[in-house]
């Protein structure tokens, strides 16, 4: 039985990126890095890293890395201790905050607008009673000055 034994290497420094390709099962790419500075691969899946981020690690940045029969594979998006993710982190939280206060402030304007609503339909209410009551004083009115002309 033949064991296969593979380097131990948790971190390796970031160089650039050599290339992408899409294999059979998803896309990837290949960069290159510094392992105890020694030059090394490290392939990149697209399904457990974001090749996006790839263009945004700066040169000498570590990535957690997992050694594999076919060479060092970087460790999962969720394990990289990586500034951009700490800045995307802290932007997701402040524009999560600002669309609290927006949301906070919109549900203040309709409480205010259905209020000033409301307001508006008592009124509306109130004066359509009173001109009920005109009317019926306007129809006694009138239908009394008819019915005395009848009766002469």
């Amino acid at each position: 039985m033949n064991k296969e034994i593979f380097a131990v290497i948790e971190t390796v420094q970031f160089v650039r990126v050599r290339n992408f390709s899409k294999g059979y099962k998803g896309k990837y790419a290949v960069c290159e890095g510094l392992s105890n500075g020694k030059p090394c691969k490290i392939m990149v899946a697209e399904e457990e890293f974001p090749l996006k981020i790839l263009s945004k690690i700066n040169k000498g940045t570590f990535l957690k890395v997992k050694a594999n029969e076919r060479g060092l594979r970087a460790a999962k998006i969720e394990h990289q201790d990586l500034e951009i993710i700490k800045l995307n982190q802290e932007n997701i939280a402040v524009e999560l905050a600002n669309i609290k206060i927006n949301l906070k402030n919109a549900e203040q304007r309709t409480i205010e607008r259905d209020n000033m609503l409301f307001k508006w339909m008592d009124e509306f209410d109130k004066e359509l009673h009173l001109l009920g009551l005109d009317l019926n004083k306007f129809r006694e009115i009138f239908f009394k000055a008819t019915k005395d002309e009848d009766d002469e």
